[in-house]
């Protein structure tokens, strides 16, 4: 063994090191912790390829122009170099997209040297739960950063709701100075008080909150009336409240309601409203008619579709007419119906939409697939796609949204309903067609009458002459 002790001593190592190119110091640099910091100074000294390079350091990827980077593990004793091997070897990185499995407190304090360390920020994109009051606090203070965002998904990572359970950032002036897109899971007495601060970030253009609370219809109406009043360029609202209690059990005050939802029609630029609950929205189809005629620019809504309490129905498939006629640039609907009740007044109109490229049903009604693909098809343009089921729970495996055990009844249902829709779903795209055929057949029909009528009338003229 004498003869290897020379690889062992720094200085003969990097020389003999660096007769060796590149490609074979990279797989040095994985050889022991003395072989790596002498065999990266060598592949530091000139970066060709910057992907494979930090590779070597820790596994990433390279998507739409920023950087994954995944932390280390959280037995990993030399977690915080890694940290200040990214700030010093990146300065001037704009878009940090970190993955973590583990809680944030752990690691706080080395995520707000991070970002003490790279000044140039423009995009941070974390795991859920990672958005603490201290890593807000610290971001507040970042000139460009413009887009905070908070990632669901096992690939992602996740953190723990109790690091987010007081939510109270510390702001000074001129705090958030270029954000304009904002995720955040808090509650939303908390984020009603964070928006309601002289230094709350004002020029928002997008929000999404999740929350894990079982928050009172009251307090989103608190939250979206000072959302109204001090976000004026806000144009997409997302608000998620993702309580799934052991116990499905309707409680008909906790209903959001349309008064409560009724802030939305204040919103000066507001073309997006997204909003989730255990609990079907409380609203009629008289409200449905005021919504939709006072909000003209919608282009996406999402009115909880998706309610875990699945046998309480307010609406039915009457309730898409109002937004065909008065919502010219609506995209995306999402509504929860008893789609088996259709029947319309004799002289009431079904004007088609104009826009709608998603139709989300969740978790509504249907038992007679023809009836109901036979009123959609009225209202439906080719290409419309429709979409059903539960969605939010299970995203990243947190007991807090996952149904379990307890909800097999829940679950079954679901499975039921949603084999009710497939044959709409099949059946809708052959009767728009007829319907698109019927239209251009009536189309040709009348311009032939009319080209008669006029060759009528040209005729007539000539014989009175």
């Amino acid at each position: 063994m004498g003869p290897y002790r020379v690889l062992f001593i720094p200085e003969l190592l990097d020389n003999i090191l660096s007769f060796m190119n590149r490609d074979y110091n990279m797989i040095n640099a994985h050889v022991c912790k003395q072989w790596s910091e002498i065999a990266l100074d060598l592949v530091w000294w000139e970066v060709v390829n910057l992907h494979e390079l930090l590779n070597i350091l820790r596994p990433f990827k390279k998507v739409d122009g920023h950087l994954i980077i995944s932390a280390p593990p959280l037995s990993y004793e030399s977690k915080s170099s890694f940290f200040v091997d990214i700030y010093a070897r990146m300065p001037h990185l704009h878009s940090l997209d970190l993955r973590v499995h583990y809680a944030a407190r752990l690691i706080e304090a080395d995520i707000l040297n991070l970002l003490r360390g790279l000044p140039d920020l423009k995009k941070v994109i974390f795991p859920e739960f990672y958005l603490t009051s201290g890593i807000v606090s610290e971001l507040s203070r970042m000139k460009h950063i413009n887009i905070i965002k908070s990632k669901i998904g096992p690939k992602q990572g996740c953190g723990e709701e109790e690091d987010v359970d007081s939510f109270s950032p510390i702001l000074q002036q001129e705090a958030f100075p270029a954000l304009w897109d904002l995720d955040i899971t808090a509650r939303l007495r908390d984020v009603t008080r964070f928006m309601n601060s002289d230094l709350a970030p004002i020029k928002l253009t997008s929000l999404y909150i999740n929350t894990y609370v079982d928050d009172k219809p009251e307090q989103l109406h608190k939250l979206l009336v000072t959302l109204s009043k001090q976000c004026p360029v806000l144009s997409q609202l997302c608000v998620k409240i993702l309580h799934v209690p052991k116990q499905l059990k309707l409680f008909p005050a906790r209903q959001i309601t349309f008064d409560a939802l009724r802030p939305v029609l204040s919103f000066q630029r507001l073309t997006t409203f997204m909003v989730t609950h255990k609990y079907p929205v409380n609203i009629t189809l008289e409200e449905i008619e005021e919504l939709a005629s006072r909000w003209p620019t919608l282009e996406s809504l999402s009115l909880n579709e998706e309610p875990l309490v699945m046998d309480d129905f307010t609406l039915d498939l009457r309730a898409l007419v109002p937004f065909a006629r008065h919502c010219p640039k609506l995209r995306q609907l999402g509504l929860f119906m008893d789609a088996t009740t259709a029947e319309t007044h004799p002289t009431t109109e079904l004007r088609p939409f104009t826009a709608l490229r998603t139709l989300s049903v969740g978790a509504s009604l249907a038992r007679d697939p023809g009836t109901v693909a036979v009123f959609l098809s009225q209202l439906c343009l080719p290409g419309c796609k429709l979409e059903t089921s539960i969605t939010w729970t299970g995203f990243g495996g947190r007991p807090c949204r996952e149904l379990n055990i307890n909800h097999r009844s829940v679950l079954s249902e679901l499975q039921a309903r949603s084999r009710r829709w497939t044959g709409i779903i099949d059946l809708l795209p052959i009767l728009i067609q007829i319907r698109r055929e019927e239209r251009e057949k009536s189309k040709a029909r009348l311009a032939a009458l009319q080209e008669v009528d006029e060759l009528r009338m040209k005729n007539i003229k000539i014989n009175d002459r």
